[in-house]
């Protein structure tokens, strides 16, 4: 599968994950599900290397938070990158916190805070542990 990135400048400039793929990606993100599912993204600003792990509802929900990252931090040079999908709530939340753990955490992403407490984490199923 092959991928195709747009660079949006909008105060920063910053990348738009844009892939063109075929068959069942009814989204056009490469990876799969369907149009209600949420997603999961990795936020990396060019200029420093900073990450951010975020969640958006909807693929256009996750089109408009990359808008708004960028008009809220105009000095930055952001690259988005689709890291999965799930549906909203308590699926979204263990997906993006397996990513916040395997990244590193608060402290080595920008992220503030984990998206869900360890207790809340593990009775949902989630089994990446904490860095």
């Amino acid at each position: 599968m092959s991928a195709s990135w747009k660079t949006f400048a909008l105060g920063g400039s910053f990348s738009l994950a844009a892939m063109i793929a075929g068959g069942g990606d009814v989204n056009g993100d490469g990876i799969g599900g369907g149009t209600d599912d949420a997603v999961i993204y990795l936020r990396t600003d060019r200029n420093t290397g900073n990450q951010y792990i975020g969640q958006s509802s909807s693929y256009s929900r996750y089109t408009r938070r990359q808008y708004e990252h960028g008009y809220n931090n105009p000095a930055a040079d952001y690259e988005f990158e689709v890291l999965g999908r799930a549906k909203p709530g308590t699926d979204l939340d263990v997906l993006e916190e397996d990513y916040i753990r395997l990244y590193g955490g608060p402290g080595v992403l920008e992220n503030k805070r984990h998206q869900m407490n360890d207790w809340r984490y593990t009775q949902a199923g989630g089994t990446v542990p904490l860095p």
